[in-house]
């Protein structure tokens, strides 16, 4: 029962989390979003990590790994579905976000090598595939080209998620709350360093209606991840 609850709180923040990034959007920058919530997702997994006596790894060979899923797994998608939904409504995002697993089934066919299709995968994909195309078909005939681009940002950002997964299977003898810390800390160097190059201005709009919705989201990053951490525990 415990688990269960878990699981709608952490689908609940994960759902609702499009609506506040909707909001955030109209006056933050999403390369602004992406690295706070990094930065703050890996500040608090750090100090829970070390409430429990636990250290980031110190293996280079690990972090080998941990740097390139940290960009492929947070950076990059938060910044992709930030810049989505600049141009396209945040119900959209939030179902075209959930057809990963469509992305999930291709991706592994070919990058794995004990995930491959299957009769019932394949007509899943096709299924899945017909449904993006009914929701989004009217909308590009119309003319919505904004809602192409937010469109092929989310869809770059699923394909990250799924090779996050892929590259995730290297990393061998990290517990799941070490591998999440070390995970957001990677991200948070990899969004400082482009916001520092890029000279992005790191800004926050003083409106109240685009405070408190950046809020909730840099809340959402670490409260998700722990979640997750517990339910893996389980």
């Amino acid at each position: 029962m415990r688990d269960m609850a878990m699981m709608i709180v952490l689908g609940t923040i994960w759902g609702s989390s499009f609506f506040f990034i909707k909001i955030a959007v109209a006056d933050i920058p999403p390369l602004t979003i992406a690295t706070g919530r990094v930065g703050l997702g890996a500040l608090l997994l750090y100090i829970y990590i070390r409430s429990r006596g636990y250290f980031l790894p110190c293996d280079m060979a690990v972090w080998r790994w941990l740097i390139p899923i940290g960009v492929l797994n947070s950076a990059l998608p938060f910044f992709l579905i930030g810049l989505a939904e600049q141009t396209i409504d945040s119900n959209l995002a939030a179902l075209l976000m959930s057809a990963g697993p469509i992305w999930a089934l291709i991706l592994s066919h070919f990058l794995t090598s004990d995930d491959r299709f299957t009769v019932n995968k394949t007509m899943g994909i096709g299924i899945g595939f017909a449904g993006v195309v009914i929701i989004l078909g009217p909308m590009i005939l119309a003319g919505a080209s904004g809602t192409l681009f937010g469109a092929g940002a989310l869809v770059t950002a699923n394909i990250c998620y799924v090779l996050s997964g892929v590259l995730v299977r290297r990393v061998q003898g990290v517990r799941s709350d070490v591998f999440g810390a070390s995970k957001l800390s990677s991200s948070d160097i990899s969004t400082s360093i482009e916001s520092t190059s890029s000279r992005a201005e790191i800004t926050v709009s003083f409106s109240p209606s685009r405070s408190k919705a950046l809020l909730v989201i840099l809340l959402y990053t670490p409260v998700g991840h722990l979640l997750l951490l517990q339910l893996c525990h389980h």
